[in-house]
């Protein structure tokens, strides 16, 4: 759904300014060129774009605050964020169109069995791998994240 989103063209009915009622919005929401996405999403101060980013590195925050992202198969074959010397290369194993969905993640050679990373993970920089696959799986299903936060 995350890719679909993000690449795909989707029927956009409502608006930030409340104009629900006229006629939707049928196109991509993100493309490479000037006034490429829904009318009025450029007054998010930058939340969308800052969520574009983060799917193309594969990476969800399921609560803002925690320092916990979710993995999901990025939009590029590999990606290199750096800050400083500190460089995390994110490599996606069995890449292309089709292979949606984690098969098992690794990150510096280690498999983790989960489908989350701490902040401090990435932080420390190394090599996370994503192995893709056509077909979902229960990779991680057994040690899902969930905040301690009381309701």
């Amino acid at each position: 759904m995350i890719r679909e989103l993000a690449l795909d063209t989707v029927i956009q009915y409502y608006f930030n300014d409340n104009s629900r009622g006229i006629d939707p919005f049928i196109d991509r929401i993100y493309k490479n060129q000037p006034k490429a996405f829904v009318r009025t999403m450029d007054d998010d101060a930058g939340a969308m774009s800052g969520w574009f980013v983060l799917t193309a590195l594969g990476l969800h925050q399921p609560l803002i605050g925690q320092p916990i992202y979710y993995v999901s198969v990025p939009l590029f074959p590999e990606i290199v964020v750096q800050r400083g010397e500190q460089k995390l290369k994110i490599k996606v194993l069995n890449y292309n169109d089709k292979n949606n969905y984690v098969k098992r993640i690794l990150l510096n050679g280690k498999d983790i069995n989960r489908i989350w990373l701490h902040h401090e993970e990435l932080d420390k920089g190394g090599l996370l791998e994503i192995e893709a696959s056509a077909e979902p799986s229960t990779y991680g299903t057994d040690n899902i994240w969930v905040s301690d936060l009381k309701e």
